[in-house]
């Protein structure tokens, strides 16, 4: 009896402990120097340029609602003249956010920024504001900032 009980123990133990055993390390706010700060959600991130393009890693967070479903991200490199040079679209793992939570992403853009181009961050998702998680709102917006800096 007492052999079954540490052995259901150990199980309920590793379960709960699996991310710890996993190495899961959350999202390191500091790591990003661009911040913008919606009143929805903040994205942060960093930008490489190399030979294929500009990298794009970084995060969202939820700050304002109970839930968020199914939160995509499309990242534009747009030229001066308002032509776009490249798009990629990233959905966020897990699919649910719950007020507080952040998440990465990471695209690669197959263009170089030069001087007077933006990058136009366009970001889509489902709500939820109440213990009904049934029901729900959608909503999108937007917002661009300069490529380079």
């Amino acid at each position: 009896m007492k052999t079954r009980i540490l052995i259901s123990a150990l199980v309920l133990l590793s379960c709960l402990s699996g991310c710890a055993l996993q190495g899961y390390q959350g999202v390191m706010t500091g790591e990003y120097p661009a911040v913008m700060r919606i009143f929805d959600l903040t994205f942060g991130w960093k930008k490489a340029l190399d030979e294929r393009g500009v990298a794009i890693e970084g995060y969202a967070r939820n700050t304002r609602y109970l839930i968020i479903r199914d939160l995509e991200l499309r990242v534009a490199l747009v030229a001066g003249d308002g032509r776009e040079k490249a798009r990629e679209t990233f959905l966020f793992v897990p699919s649910e956010l719950r007020e507080g939570d952040a998440a990465p992403f990471s695209v690669t853009l197959k263009a170089r920024p030069q001087g007077g181009d933006r990058l136009r961050f366009i970001y889509s998702y489902r709500f939820s504001e109440g213990d009904d998680h049934s029901k729900g709102d959608s909503w999108m917006g937007s917002f661009e900032v300069d490529a380079l800096k």
